[in-house]
């Protein structure tokens, strides 16, 4: 009898503490590409296709250099045309994470030079009330230091996390050669250094990597 309570006492715990990793799964935009400019035009759709499912409460992670490249959140129109007419949010200061707090379409592009035109750009589907699943293990190497020359016009929005790109390159260090895997990602985002989108449900942050 004793022997069959410690037995159930032990799982229940090690289900307590399991409960926090399986919240959701963190997709690492890209693969291990990250968000760049693509060798074609369909990569980030190929990369978002089936089998790889999107659920509420998962995390899209973007891996980029502060001023080389950009997130914005846009509409359909904006995203099927790269224009900024209506833009929802931008980001700026990578790794960009997102989190993904309902079923729906979400569309996001990087807004600086002829980034959008060139194809780095992302449309997601949620369609699961769970959690998705996500591709395999694997490291990546962020994208060469030099910035490329911001579009004469593109719209400035107020960055979220931050005042300036100015700032946050001096900060996060720009010169410095980095690789990040899903690890380094994922204990950016916890911490805080990284771009967080600011509608993360309770919990998501320990969300695992996957």
């Amino acid at each position: 009898m004793a022997k069959g309570y410690l037995t159930a006492v032990s799982l229940v715990m090690v289900v307590a503490i399991m409960a926090p990793c399986i919240d959701a799964f963190s997709h690492i935009v890209g693969g291990s590409l990250g968000w760049a400019v693509p060798p074609n035009a369909t990569y980030y759709d190929e990369w978002a296709a089936s089998p790889r499912i999107f659920g509420v409460g998962d995390k899209l992670v973007f891996p980029y250099r502060p001023g080389q490249y950009n997130v914005y959140q846009v509409n359909k129109n904006d995203f099927d045309n790269c224009t900024q007419v209506a833009p929802i949010s931008m980001y700026a200061r990578g790794p960009t994470t997102y989190y993904l707090s309902g079923k729906g379409d979400y569309f996001f592009y990087s807004a600086i030079a002829k980034h959008c035109e060139l194809g780095t750009k992302l449309h997601i589907s949620v369609t699961s009330d769970t959690e998705g699943t996500s591709g395999d293990r694997f490291s990546f190497e962020l994208a060469p230091e030099t910035a490329p020359t911001p579009s004469p016009h593109e719209r400035q929005l107020p960055l979220i996390g931050d005042a300036t790109v100015e700032k946050q390159n001096s900060e996060e260090g720009i010169g410095a050669q980095k690789v990040l895997n899903y690890n380094t990602l994922c204990d950016e985002s916890r911490r805080g250094s990284a771009d967080v989108h600011p509608t993360a449900r309770p919990g998501a942050q320990q969300a695992k990597c996957c």
